[in-house]
């Protein structure tokens, strides 16, 4: 078998389930990572159907579950920060880092890199974490998202609902 297929992609404007970004999430992972879930609905479902073409039909969608309460989501983790407390990454709407922790509700585009993993036997495609954009809350050229230029609540509003 070659080498696992990766891709980086972002899912645009996604409603947070639950953030562990301003610490490490210790309860299953011994050694701490930082993760963010976030529902999947039209555009990202639409996303995560190609990586599973593209990274292969056959493995399943590490992080993906179904939930009465919040529908289908989906969790992101990483490994590559465990020596920070809060996930540096972080991004607002105007490309400018910043310390504010996405929280539930808020709308975010997430930066995560697909690749295919395999544990025991069992073929996985899993989502690591990579860089947050905080888009609804509070919204430098090292940001890897496009500026969201906007004059009024307005038109943030209707670029959050995809118009």
């Amino acid at each position: 078998m070659g080498k696992p297929i990766k891709k980086v992609l972002h899912t645009g404007p996604v409603s947070v389930v639950f953030s562990h970004l301003d610490s490490l999430d210790t309860k299953f992972d011994r050694q701490g990572i930082h993760s963010l879930t976030v529902s999947v609905d039209g555009k990202f479902r639409a996303i995560l159907k190609k990586i599973q073409a593209e990274l292969g039909k056959d493995r399943k969608l590490s992080g993906n579950k179904t939930s009465e309460e919040y529908g289908e989501q989906q969790t992101f983790k990483t490994t590559l920060h465990r020596d920070q407390t809060a996930f540096p990454e972080i991004w607002d709407h105007k490309q400018r880092k910043i310390t504010t922790i996405p929280d539930k509700g808020d709308e975010v585009n997430v930066r995560f890199t697909a690749t295919q993993t395999e544990a025991t036997g069992t073929k996985y495609i899993s989502m690591y974490l990579n860089s947050v954009q905080l888009i609804e809350s509070n919204g430098g050229n090292d940001c890897p998202f496009d500026e969201v230029v906007v004059e009024t609540d307005d038109e943030l509003e209707a670029i959050l609902k995809g118009a």
